[in-house]
């Protein structure tokens, strides 16, 4: 299991942790084959990305790279040794006469953020205040 404190993991633990460390990876992949790794390229300013377009004319390619490279990034458990890439902000039209800054992250980093994500969901699910407690946070 995963402590709160770290999110290396080890594929020779329990099949049951290492299922999960597939499935987490697997849907990780999965979701960003399905909806693409940002909401920058969209209609009506593009039509799609093109890492969009290079994803899905060699998708087996990107599945096998980003499974090894996320098992290893979450092995490592070290950004030190296996850093995530800086995002790349810009200023993208919003409409006719405004725009929005953007950030984007590289279609391999946001498998990585998304398995870890997936991977401590519970975690972080035990930690949220329900919403029964009626508290309020400062906006920053």
């Amino acid at each position: 299991m995963l402590s709160p404190h770290s999110y290396g993991v080890s594929m020779s633990g329990s099949r049951e942790e290492i299922e999960k460390i597939e499935r987490a990876v697997g849907l990780a992949i999965s979701h960003i084959l399905q909806k693409g790794c940002d909401d920058i390229f969209k209609p009506p300013s593009f039509a799609k990305s093109p890492e969009t377009d290079v994803i899905s004319q060699h998708e087996k390619d990107f599945k096998k790279k980003a499974h090894k490279d996320t098992i290893k990034f979450l092995q490592a458990a070290d950004l030190n040794k296996i850093p995530i890439g800086l995002a790349i902000s810009s200023l993208v039209s919003k409409d006719e006469h405004t725009f929005r800054q953007v950030s984007w992250i590289d279609p391999f980093d946001s498998v990585k953020f998304l398995a870890l994500a997936i991977l401590l969901f519970d975690t972080i699910e035990t930690k949220r205040i329900p919403k029964a407690e009626n508290i309020l946070r400062p906006a920053f």
